[in-house]
């Protein structure tokens, strides 16, 4: 008995290390939607938060085939808040700096193009933002969150920030990389306290 046991987890270990059990720890499952949220700085006025999010709208508009394309069915846009849900959260996240936009698509057996391959074509038709401070897409159903994150800590502010945008700099390059970005805000400072 414990002969056939060991034998089977030999067995089951081989073909795992051998390639030919493919292991995924938390798999990417294909949307319906695709979520944008933009962040300007702090202390941009709404009307230049509501400039760039038209921007980043009719970027999409192009990326479905228009309006009434056949990729999509609706597109929700918030500008000035975030509408907040889930984890007992319920409302909007007021501030003239954040905006959203919703592109619901049309059901995946009615497409051609995967939800990621219409992100990715509405990445490219926005092109570069300036004086953004960040912009991020979902297109996953369900999504364990960043594929990587770093966390960077210098007690001299000034290292911090050089490291950072060396850092940033530098992932910037590798081709095939996106959302890069960096959570950093100037003025937020970090209090500890021991008991």
């Amino acid at each position: 008995m414990i002969a056939a046991g060991v034998s089977i987890l030999i067995a089951t270990a081989g073909l795992v290390v051998g390639g030919h059990l493919r292991f995924v720890f938390f798999p990417s499952v294909e949307g319906e939607e695709i979520k944008v949220i933009l962040e300007m700085p702090k202390g941009t006025p709404y009307e230049q938060t509501e400039s760039t999010m038209n921007r980043i709208v009719e970027a999409a508009y192009r990326a479905v085939g228009g309006r009434n394309g056949d990729l999509h069915r609706n597109l929700l846009v918030t500008v000035g808040g975030e509408l907040v849900s889930g984890f007992g959260l319920e409302g909007t996240r007021v501030s003239p700096e954040t905006a959203t936009a919703t592109l619901e698509l049309t059901p995946a057996g009615e497409r051609d193009l995967t939800a990621s391959d219409i992100e990715a074509k509405w990445r490219a038709k926005i092109g570069e933002l300036a004086g953004i401070r960040s912009l991020s897409f979902s297109s996953e159903g369900l999504s364990g969150g960043d594929d990587i994150r770093l966390n960077l800590s210098n007690p001299d502010e000034s290292i911090l920030q050089q490291a950072v945008a060396s850092l940033l700099d530098e992932l910037k390059r590798i081709h095939g990389l996106a959302e890069v970005s960096s959570t950093t805000k100037p003025g937020s400072r970090q209090l500890e306290f021991f008991l």
